[in-house]
């Protein structure tokens, strides 16, 4: 996991490059006494208490985010609905 300008959050598995931590200069925008990375520099942190999640947990997060994705297509075709009333 890593920061970039100012607290963007960026997560992946492998690195590309080092470059000296004081190319880092960035302080972050929750909590100014921190480093988060630099200009196209991304500040790693390696996080000891991370596990992968389970193949039942990532199914229980897929069915989740296709609910939400439900709910929200549902709002938007009632908000067109309303729409087309208002302009008639």
């Amino acid at each position: 996991m890593g920061v970039e300008y100012y607290g963007e959050c960026y997560y992946g598995d492998t690195l590309q490059g080092t470059l000296a931590t004081v190319s880092c200069d960035m302080p972050c925008a929750g909590d100014q006494s921190q480093i988060c990375g630099g200009g196209n520099l991304i500040t790693v942190y390696d996080d000891p208490t991370w596990s992968d999640p389970t193949p039942e947990e990532l199914a229980q997060a897929l069915v989740a985010l296709v609910y939400a994705l439900d709910d929200l297509l549902d709002a938007l075709n009632l908000a067109r609905r309303r729409g087309r009333r208002g302009s008639a």
